[in-house]
């Protein structure tokens, strides 16, 4: 488990390419894209990158709206088939504490209640829910 670097794109690129075909979403993959938003998770001082061979997890640090000294490490994408999502979640947290954060936000997929499940046990509370509606013709 480490900081992804540039040399990792690539490898991150397939998994995310993995992702995406797991959980369609809306519109082609377009693996350029994907390269040039992972990079700008590894090069900027307030956003990780966090991989192993199989597994990784990618956030931002942002400040709440309603107070901008609450800063709060919000996952933007969160991909294991190597059984260590736990681990890749514990190793954010730490990221996230030592950018002065003072939540961690995450998103689950709704067809497998495992990971809630989990989460909850770890300390996490469902917070709410996101509602999405293709708008791809």
């Amino acid at each position: 488990m480490r900081p992804a670097t540039p040399d990792d794109i690539p490898a991150l690129v397939r998994m995310g390419q993995d992702f995406h075909d797991y959980f369609p979403q809306c519109g082609d993959y377009v693996a350029e894209n994907v390269a040039a938003a992972l990079g700008n998770f590894i090069e900027q001082d307030n956003a990780t990158l966090i991989m192993t061979d199989k597994a990784m997890v990618a956030g931002v640090i942002i400040p709440a709206l309603s107070n901008l000294s609450h800063l709060m490490a919000v996952e933007m994408a969160w991909w294991a088939k190597d059984g260590q999502g736990i681990r890749l979640l514990r190793s954010f947290e730490k990221w996230a504490i030592a950018k002065g954060a003072a939540e961690v936000r995450l998103t689950t997929q709704t067809d497998d209640p495992r990971p809630n499940r989990i989460l909850e046990r770890m300390g996490y509370r469902h917070l709410e829910s996101v509602f999405v509606r293709p708008l791809c013709h």
